[in-house]
């Protein structure tokens, strides 16, 4: 059928480039006291152990619980991580790519994993809040790298 979901492409797909080393910006990503910097409606979030973690997370005036699981991890180069609720589960991807002494080229996808009756509407606006999201890092983490030189 026309209108529906592939779930072998991802959803989403957008590349950014931040003006911060891929270490300093891969810091974003290890450092969960750093992801209320960016990570629009987080809550809070614990880490269980070195694979698995736990986000609350409000978004358009929902509060939910999300699962995480890092299913790959490269130092400063890699992360690719699954993400589940009662409601949603997606994975995403994260490639990040040295492009000059202190700039990162940063690809992010997205895929969701599981069927859901409003996943077309969800995934509307999760490209929305995705979009927002990288926009706040790539702000966040270059005011900072510019504080700290």
């Amino acid at each position: 059928m026309k209108n529906d979901i592939n779930y072998d492409l991802p959803f989403f797909g957008e590349t950014i480039e931040v003006d911060v080393p891929k270490e300093f910006l891969f810091t974003y990503f290890e450092d969960i006291s750093k992801h209320n910097k960016w990570i629009e409606g987080l809550i809070s979030e614990k880490k269980i152990d070195d694979k698995h973690f736990e986000e609350t997370i409000k978004l358009i005036g929902i509060e939910e619980i999300y699962y995480g699981e890092v299913i790959k991890y490269v130092k400063d180069s890699q992360i690719q991580m699954t993400i589940k609720s009662k409601h949603f589960a997606f994975k995403f991807d994260y490639i990040f790519e040295d492009i000059g002494p202190e700039k990162t080229r940063l690809h992010v996808s997205a895929w969701l994993l599981e069927k859901n009756i409003v996943e077309k509407l969800f995934i509307l606006i999760d490209k929305y809040i995705l979009n927002r999201q990288l926009k706040r890092l790539k702000e966040v983490a270059e005011i900072e790298f510019i504080t700290k030189k």
